[in-house]
Formats: structure tokens, C-alpha cells, sequence
């Protein structure tokens, strides 16, 4: 049978549609309703449909000398939000700005941080991070509930982002 004639007989087996489908999505049934509870990867959808991966904008802000640490949320948020740890106790509220504003620029639109709040250290000890110090995600979001709940207008301005002179917005 020739490479054709087989992808042919295999083309023509009916197959049924999956059952489960792999979306990654972690949810319940209740009451006849599915209701979702989180994803299996650490990636968020935001309101807007996109995929972000939490690490990947994680590390564009840790890559700035003034965060030491950095916790991304934005599940079904039109804006993402961030938890940022100073690299020291003299980085200022301007300083963390700027940093942000930094990594944003280096970040598409949908993938940038719009909110951001100052925090102190994730530490396993506090049940923040694994003993290896990688973020536990359910435990930062339980600890800043209130704060993700609070209508974006009452956090704080949404961070500007700078542009070096050769880049065009």
C-alpha cells in the first residue's frame, strides 16, 4: 500500500468527537451546572480571551534590579495585576513604577501589568512558596483576596509605559 492509498483508508474511518475535551480547565458539577474552579497550568485567561503565562511576565519584572520577587494575577480580569516584593527596603513607590513601566515595555499589551501593589517577602514559611521557592499561586491568592476583589478604579492608577526613543507605541 502506497503512503497515499494509507493516509486515504485511514482519512476514511469515521471517528466519534472525544468525550472530554483537554482544555485544561479544572472544574465540578453542581446542579446540572459545570462550575469552574481553576486550570491545571499556571497560565490565566484574561476577559479579553488571551493566554497568559503568569511566569513569563513574572520574570520580565524580576528582571528589573528594583523586584526581587513578583506574583502576577489577571484570571478573567480586563487588567492584570501584580504583587511586587522590593529588591531592598529604599526602593520607593516611584522606583517600583518605573520597573514595572520597564517590563511592560517589553511585554505585549495584553500581557502587561495595569495594578500593582507593594509586599513583602514570599517565603516558604509563610506557605507562599515551595521549599525550593517556587510561588504557590492558590495560597497568594487566598492571602490578597481583598484585594484582587476590589474594583480595579479603587487600587491605583494604571502604570504608564515608557518607550525608548527609538520604539513607537
Amino acid at each position: 500500500m502506497s503512503p497515499a492509498q494509507r493516509c486515504s483508508a485511514i482519512s476514511a474511518i469515521p471517528r466519534r468527537p472525544p468525550t472530554l475535551w483537554p482544555t485544561g480547565d479544572l472544574g465540578r458539577w453542581e446542579d446540572g451546572r459545570l462550575v469552574l474552579t481553576g486550570r491545571r497550568h499556571q497560565r490565566f485567561i484574561t476577559a479579553y480571551g488571551r493566554n497568559v503565562d503568569p511566569a513569563w511576565v513574572e520574570a520580565e519584572l524580576t528582571a528589573e534590579p528594583a523586584i526581587a520577587q513578583a506574583w502576577v494575577h489577571g484570571e478573567a480580569l480586563p487588567a492584570n495585576r501584580a504583587l511586587l516584593v522590593p529588591a531592598h527596603d529604599n526602593i520607593d513607590a516611584a522606583q517600583l513604577e518605573d520597573a514595572v513601566a520597564a517590563a511592560n515595555a517589553r511585554l505585549p499589551d495584553y500581557a502587561r501589568i495595569t495594578h500593582w501593589r507593594r509586599a513583602g517577602p514570599f517565603t516558604a514559611t509563610e506557605g507562599l512558596t515551595t521549599a525550593n521557592g517556587r510561588l504557590r499561586r492558590d495560597a497568594l491568592a487566598a492571602r490578597h483576596r481583598d484585594w484582587l476583589e476590589d474594583p480595579l478604579d479603587s487600587i491605583a492608577t494604571p502604570v504608564p509605559v515608557h518607550h525608548s526613543p527609538k520604539e513607537t507605541p
